[in-house]
């Protein structure tokens, strides 16, 4: 089954994001299915908050907001293998992922 690793933090200055460890911000596994699934760790602050959405073992929809609910075939999807990067979030967002 996949599962999306999901790191919410802070950004760092330069070139590429780089999310860094904050207060109150974390990391979090979850292994996908059929139904909509949200992170427990929400976005801590206002401003240089992102989160890294990696997929391992298979394709992930993903949809962020307060109380998200990710859709099959919703057109935001990651790929097995590769990651995103997204934000700046907003204090309370979570992170919601779904088999693709």
């Amino acid at each position: 089954m996949p599962t999306a690793h999901i790191r919410i933090g802070g950004a760092m200055n330069g070139g590429a994001v780089v999310i860094e460890p904050i207060a109150n911000g974390g990391t979090e596994t979850i292994t996908t299915g059929a139904a909509s699934l949200q992170t427990t760790i929400t976005a801590p602050r206002q401003g240089k908050t992102f989160a890294r959405i990696v997929a391992n073992g298979g394709n992930i929809c993903f949809a962020v907001g307060v109380n998200p609910i990710a859709v099959i075939a919703s057109g935001d999807i990651i790929m097995s293998g590769a990651s995103l990067d997204l934000g700046p979030l907003t204090p309370g967002d979570k992170i919601a992922v779904i088999n693709a």
